[in-house]
């Protein structure tokens, strides 16, 4: 086995396990407002698909470390460090912005996307933790198989992609529900 092979396969392992402990981390969402002992969701920690609330529940929150498309407290690799302005979504994220004036039409129309958004990203992060686990069963065989390696590697990729591509696509449906002055005020938020 040469040194490149097993550098190689030796990263995307590191790199797997990674992504596995972040999807981990990332179903964890914090308890419902209600339990918290109030209904209004402009008060209180809140998380929306890219918030600010711990890793939040899709993989890709900001939170103590690294996110996909968040801020938090680590690097992300569309947001930043700290508490900044990232593509925070849903209704209890948006509602805090100065200046937004939801209405309780847009939302529930906001959430109901985020929901649904969040529901198929939890079925598609089930698939991505299968495939960790496929990955884990290859490099434990006594000579793992390159090409089936190579193989779950570029699932997780289309996996990941998928959820990306259904992030930006709730975005735009939810950003669609906002009047043209709401959406001036969030684009200048994001600056």
């Amino acid at each position: 086995m040469s040194k490149y092979y097993t550098s190689k396969f030796a990263f995307r392992q590191a790199v797997g396990l990674c992504l596995t402990s972040v999807a981990i981390v990332a179903m964890a969402a914090p308890p419902a407002p209600a339990a918290r002992g109030t209904n209004d969701c402009t008060r209180g920690p809140g998380y929306g698909m890219h918030g600010r609330y711990g890793m939040g529940p899709d993989m890709m929150g900001g939170g103590m470390g690294p996110g996909m498309m968040g801020g938090g407290m680590g690097p992300g690799m569309m947001g930043g460090y700290g508490e900044g302005h990232g593509m925070g979504m849903g209704a209890q994220h948006w509602a805090r912005i100065p200046g937004m004036n939801l209405s309780d039409e847009q939302r529930a129309k906001i959430n109901r996307i985020a929901d649904d958004t969040r529901k198929a990203h939890l079925t598609t992060v089930g698939a991505m933790l299968d495939q960790q686990a496929r990955l884990r069963d290859l490099y434990g065989a006594q000579k793992p198989d390159e090409a089936a390696i190579d193989d779950a590697y570029k699932t997780i990729g289309k996996l990941r992609s998928q959820m990306y591509d259904s992030t930006v696509d709730a975005h735009k449906r939810m950003e669609a529900v906002l009047t043209k002055e709401q959406q001036d005020v969030l684009h200048r938020y994001w600056r």
